[in-house]
C-alpha cells in the first residue's frame, strides 16, 4: 500500500518541480538576467554614444574651475527640485544627486538646490514646466552667465550637442553637459531649443505639489498636473482637486521678489477659476484666508452648476497667505446629493476622480525691450 501511494505521489512532485522551474525561467527571462550579452552590448553602445557627444572633453568641474568665481552662475537645466523625486530622470546621471559633482570647491552659484514649494522653486518650476526655452530666459532675466543643459536629460541629445558646436562660446564638457553662454549678443541658440524638451515634461510639476503663477497646492491634496491640464502655449495650469472635502492652497506675496521673479509670480494679475467636476450638476465650496478667520468672517460661498460652471475667485485668494476652499455640498447628475467615494473620474484619468478644478492663469510677462 505505502509503496502505491510513494509512486502515485512522485509524479504530482516532479508536474510541481517542473511548473516551477517555468516560472522561474520566465521571470529571470523578463527581468533580463538571461540576457546579459544583450544589457552589456547595450551599455557599450551606450558608452561610445557619449564618448562621441563629448570628444573626451573635461568635465564641467573642470571648466568651471578654471573660471574667475564670478563667472561661475550656472542654470543647471532641465531644472530639477530639492530634495530630489528619487526619479534618475537622465541617462548621462548614475545617482539623483550627480549635479553636486559639477561644483567647485571654491564657490559656485546655481539654480539647484531650491528647497520644494519655495518662492525660487515655484518660479523654476513653472519655467520648466513651459519648457527649456523659458528655462533659459528665465535664467538670463535671473543674471546667469551660464547655461549648463544636461544632454542625457533632454529628447534629443544629439541635435542639442551639434547646436552646442555651432554656437559661439559652447562648449560641450567629458560628462555629459552642454554649457552655452548667456551673456547678451551671444543668446541665438535659445530659439532653436523649441524642439526640445526634458525627458519628462512635466516632471517638477509632480515631484512635491503642483504649483503654478505663484500658487502652491498642499500637498496630497491636490492630484499631479500632466501635459492634459497645460494648454500649449496659454500659460494656464489646471489643478484638479482629489475627492477630499477639505483643501488648502496657498498665494505667495508680491512683496520681497525681484523685479524678474514678479513676471511669472505676479499675484495682483493672476486670474483663477473654479471648474465644475465631471459628472456632476452642482457643487458648493466654501472659501475663507486665514484672515478672514482670524476676523470672524463669514467663508465666500461659490456655486459651481450645470448652467454656470466655472466662476472667477480670484479676488478671494489672498496673497501671502492660505486659503481654505471647504467642499459643502456635491450633487449628481441627477440632481441628489453623492458622496467623494462615488464621483465620476474625467475620461483620460479613470483613477482620478475630482469634485473641481481650478484653472490658474497668470498675466502675460511684460514685453521685453
Amino acid at each position: 500500500m505505502t509503496a502505491r501511494r510513494k509512486e502515485s505521489v512522485d509524479p504530482l512532485l516532479a508536474g510541481f518541480g517542473l511548473l516551477a522551474l517555468w516560472i522561474a525561467i520566465e521571470l529571470l527571462y523578463s527581468s533580463g538576467w538571461l540576457r546579459i550579452d544583450a544589457i552589456l552590448r547595450t551599455a557599450e553602445r551606450q558608452r561610445l554614444n557619449q564618448a562621441r557627444l563629448t570628444r573626451v572633453a573635461p568635465k564641467l568641474i573642470t571648466m568651471l574651475e578654471a573660471m574667475p568665481a564670478a563667472s561661475r552662475r550656472v542654470w543647471f537645466a532641465p531644472y530639477t527640485t530639492f530634495p530630489e523625486t528619487g526619479v534618475i530622470e537622465s541617462r548621462s546621471r548614475l545617482g539623483i544627486y550627480d549635479t553636486f559633482l559639477t561644483f567647485p570647491r571654491s564657490g559656485i552659484s546655481s539654480n539647484y538646490g531650491a528647497i520644494n514649494l519655495s518662492a525660487a522653486d515655484s518660479l523654476f518650476a513653472q519655467a520648466s514646466s513651459q519648457g527649456l526655452i523659458a528655462e533659459a530666459h528665465l535664467a538670463q532675466s535671473l543674471g546667469y552667465r551660464l547655461f549648463a543643459l544636461d544632454l542625457g536629460g533632454i529628447s534629443q541629445p544629439r541635435a542639442a550637442a551639434q547646436l552646442c558646436r555651432r554656437s559661439e562660446g559652447c562648449r560641450i564638457s567629458g560628462d555629459a553637459y552642454a554649457l552655452f553662454p548667456l551673456d547678451a549678443g551671444r543668446t541665438g541658440w535659445i530659439a532653436q531649443l523649441k524642439n526640445q524638451e526634458r525627458n519628462i515634461p512635466l516632471l517638477p510639476q509632480i515631484s512635491a505639489a503642483p504649483r503654478w503663477g505663484g500658487l502652491v497646492g498642499q500637498p496630497n491634496q491636490w492630484w499631479p498636473s500632466t501635459s492634459a491640464d497645460l494648454p500649449p502655449g496659454d500659460g494656464r495650469l489646471r489643478l484638479r482637486a482629489r475627492p477630499l472635502w477639505n483643501l488648502e492652497l496657498y498665494r505667495y506675496p508680491l512683496a520681497g521678489l525681484p523685479a524678474a521673479t514678479r513676471r511669472l509670480l505676479n499675484p495682483q494679475g493672476l486670474k483663477v477659476r473654479a471648474l465644475l467636476g465631471p459628472g456632476l450638476s452642482e457643487v458648493d465650496l466654501c472659501l475663507s484666508t486665514a484672515t478672514a478667520r482670524a476676523a470672524g468672517k463669514p467663508c465666500q460661498v461659490v456655486t459651481l452648476q450645470t448652467q454656470n460652471p466655472a466662476i472667477d475667485i480670484s479676488r478671494w485668494i489672498e496673497p501671502g497667505t492660505l486659503t481654505a476652499i471647504e467642499v459643502t455640498l456635491l450633487l449628481g447628475r441627477d440632481g441628489q446629493p453623492t458622496t467623494m467615494e462615488r464621483l465620476m473620474p474625467p475620461s483620460d484619468r479613470p483613477n482620478e476622480p475630482s469634485p473641481f478644478t481650478l484653472e490658474i492663469q497668470p498675466p502675460p510677462p511684460s514685453p521685453q525691450r
